[in-house]
């Protein structure tokens, strides 16, 4: 009975240092620079399996990063897709007329001559439309 109290109190002492990790995480992860979290990794030095607990979450939250980044992109290249089928009904044109009706309408006339006077004179309407709307 004493062997099971121990491993018993072993199971709460990595529960409670899984908690303090998982805490550490949710309240400092992309509020602190990386340097200052890596140094609270610290306090979980006594545990191996804490500190490996610890690289894996940070490797994984720093990888998820990029996710977030792309969920952007697909939300963006979503709405503008809504709206230039929006723009295909009501208007009742192709698709290339609906991205030029679509930038004539949100983006003002200096910012699309803003961005063909930085493209080079040979560019195609296409490549300019690229420029204003990458994600189409």
């Amino acid at each position: 009975m004493k062997a099971q109290k121990q491993i018993g109190g072993h199971a709460e002492d990595v529960r409670l240092g899984i908690t303090q990790v998982l805490e550490l995480f949710v309240q400092n992860k992309g509020l602190i620079s990386e340097c200052d979290f890596e140094e609270k990794k610290m306090l979980f030095q006594s545990d191996p399996l804490l500190v490996e607990l610890f690289d894996c979450l940070n490797a994984r939250y720093n990888s998820s990063f990029k996710t977030k980044e792309e969920m952007t992109k697909y939300i963006i290249r979503k709405c503008f897709k809504a709206v230039k089928g929006r723009i295909c009904k009501q208007e009742g044109v192709g698709k290339k007329n609906a991205t030029k009706v679509l930038i004539h309408k949100f983006f003002s006339e200096d910012f699309v001559s803003q961005i063909r006077d930085q493209m080079p004179n040979t560019a195609s309407e296409d490549q300019i439309i690229n420029s204003l709307l990458p994600f189409k």
